[in-house]
């Protein structure tokens, strides 16, 4: 199975964090054909830590 993340879009709201929003498309690799499992939406933050 494999999440594959396009159209990422990365918000800087300070010099520590950022947010992120990506579509997802899940599918699924049978040996004879690759398979779409769902798709939907990742929204997550990003944090600075430690300078990195």
């Amino acid at each position: 199975m494999r999440h594959h993340l396009g159209n990422v879009v990365v918000t800087t709201t300070d010099a520590a964090t950022a947010e992120v929003r990506a579509y997802l498309l899940q599918t699924r690799n049978t040996g004879e054909s690759i398979q779409m499992i769902s798709t939907g939406v990742y929204t997550f933050s990003l944090r600075r830590s430690e300078g990195r």
